[in-house]
């Protein structure tokens, strides 16, 4: 992502104001949410590690459309801020071996 930003709250209510925001935003067009914020059996894959939401969004601002990257899209990641403090300097890094693997493992079914 170029574009990346990560949002912390305290609660889970304040995560929830904080999406309604944002959704609220005619400067702002969403055109994805995922949420890991659910049982580890059923997202153990998409989440690897990571319990929050990603949003992928557009920015509809004049000044977006002055630089020329209305088209761009962005990603804001929301999560709490027990889960941040939690976060070892390699969960990326593990994603990525995990999704490596993972692409490997399907493309091998798929033949």
């Amino acid at each position: 992502d170029i574009c990346r930003i990560r949002l912390c709250y305290d609660t889970v209510a304040g995560i929830e104001a904080g999406l309604t925001t944002l959704a609220a935003d005619p400067r702002v067009q969403v055109l994805r949410v995922r949420s890991t914020l659910v049982s580890v059996k059923s997202s153990w894959w998409l989440a690897a590690g990571f319990r929050g939401v990603v949003i992928n969004l557009r920015i509809r601002a004049p000044e977006a459309y002055a630089f020329g990257i209305e088209r761009h899209v962005c990603e804001v990641q929301i999560m709490l801020n027990a889960f941040s403090a939690l976060e070892s300097a390699d969960r990326h890094g593990r994603w990525l071996r995990l999704r490596d693997v993972s692409a490997t493992w399907l493309a091998e079914l798929v033949v």
